[in-house]
């Protein structure tokens, strides 16, 4: 404990490994509820086999058909239980550090022309196959979210994409910018913070979009 105490990387990587426990243990359950499922499909199928068998059932036809739906519902939930396998033992097997992101603040949004000076941005973070949201704050162009997140990182080339979004209004949130950052430039192990220029989409139509503050720590395993 002292030497933990004295060596903050390493309780952070203890913080870490719990957390990747804690998805370990997720995942078995996940995996015994398939299995109990499973068990219950096959039961009701042999069930629903025997008494279709007998002659004397006036809906035989339709328990035959019940006994062939339970039986392709136990092979997927079968093909469902070795893909989680494999992702598990992927993840563990790829994963090569974590990636903190603080996602602070923005500066300069533009809004809509019709909305006047208002605006509700939130953020959506992607690092590979991981998504995260900041809350929704209302009526600001310079909203401050001082919000953590963590995600695995399987490989040193994957990029981080921040997105700006919009949410005043009727119909699907408006696109107000985005950065994108690769973990190749990140520092390891020393926390980064630092204004990002929000992008376009499509560089064709590169504008100004303000900027967004973020806190970045990559932590390798």
């Amino acid at each position: 404990k002292e030497a933990m105490a004295d060596d903050p990387r390493r309780a952070q990587f203890e913080v870490e490994r719990k957390e990747l426990e804690d998805k370990y243990n997720q995942w078995q359950q996940e995996k015994t509820i398939l299995f109990q499922q499973r068990d219950q499909l096959r039961a009701q199928a042999q069930n629903h086999q025997i008494t279709a068998a007998r002659p004397t059932s006036p809906d035989r036809e339709r328990k035959l058909a019940d006994a062939k739906r339970l039986q392709e519902e136990i092979k997927k939930l079968q093909q469902e239980n070795e893909r989680l396998q494999f992702e598990l033992l992927s993840a563990k097997q790829k994963l090569i550090g974590t990636v903190k992101v603080q996602v602070n603040e923005c500066r300069n949004l533009k809004p809509k022309i019709k909305y006047g000076n208002r605006m509700n941005p939130y953020c959506t973070l992607q690092l590979e196959s991981q998504t995260h949201q900041t809350r929704v704050l209302t009526k600001t162009t310079a909203p401050r979210w001082d919000q953590t997140f963590t995600l695995f990182v399987s490989s040193e080339h994957a990029t981080l994409e921040v997105i700006v979004w919009d949410s005043i209004g009727i119909g699907k949130p408006g696109f107000r910018g985005r950065c994108i950052v690769p973990l190749a430039e990140i520092s390891k192990d020393t926390p980064s913070t630092g204004w990002h220029k929000l992008t376009s989409l499509r560089p064709e139509k590169e504008k100004d979009h303000g900027d967004i503050s973020l806190t970045i720590l990559f932590l390798k395993t």
